[in-house]
């Protein structure tokens, strides 16, 4: 069997620029300066400029303020689960929600920190096809003392539309008798699907240099 040769599609059609390089299907990093674009089987690659003209403090946030829940994936012995809940955001990403101590994530976080986020919103951009989200892995902590709890609610409640006074709110969580808790969650790596922009590509966030504006 003959091996697999990506098919120009029209006269238009760009070569690949990397020589002796295979393409990335996932398309994880992208060093190309340039635009080109080929095929790479039956999916289309577009190679875009470096993500240091990405304005990540506006992409991020454009993708946050589309939703207000995201889906969290925690794990056990027994193996993964996923649970949507609400979400807070502080400037740096640092993500915050509450659940009920007894919950099967909660359960899980006791044991083993380690958590994946996804965060997008289900519709797609009005009159296309174009999806944008977050993706993100990182470490979550249980919130026990004050400081930590004001703070995870200010952010919490600050995206609430109700406008909650998030200071109302902080007693409620703390103790043994809380029937809610917070959790933050500190990224470790996080990547942006933004199909307007990136085609089939995720890029990785500048998570370091991230300061997002807040409304609250």
């Amino acid at each position: 069997m003959s091996a697999f040769r990506p098919k120009r599609t029209s006269a238009t059609s760009v070569h690949m620029p990397f020589s002796g390089r295979k393409a990335d299907p996932q398309c994880r990093r992208c060093s190309c300066a340039d635009s080109t674009v080929y095929w790479y089987g039956v999916q289309f690659i577009s190679y875009h400029k470096s993500m240091n003209a990405i304005d990540w403090n506006e992409k991020v946030k454009e993708a946050l303020d589309r939703t207000e829940f995201m889906a969290i994936s925690t794990i056990d012995a027994g193996g993964s689960w996923t649970c949507a809940v609400q979400f807070g955001h502080s400037e740096k990403l640092d993500l915050y929600f509450r659940s009920m101590p007894h919950s099967k994530h909660m359960r899980h976080l006791l044991a083993d920190d380690r958590i994946s986020v996804a965060i997008f919103k289900t519709e797609r951009f009005p009159g296309s096809r174009e999806v944008m989200g977050l993706q993100l892995k990182g470490k979550a902590a249980l919130l026990t003392d004050r400081a930590n709890v004001q703070e995870a609610a200010r952010y919490m409640y600050g995206r609430d539309p109700r406008k909650i006074d998030y200071r109302t709110k902080i007693d409620e969580h703390l103790g043994p008798d809380a029937v809610w808790n917070f959790v933050k969650i500190s990224p470790e790596e996080a990547w942006c699907f933004d199909s307007r922009v990136f085609g089939e590509e995720r890029r990785e966030i500048d998570l370091k240099n991230l300061n997002l504006l807040l409304d609250h």
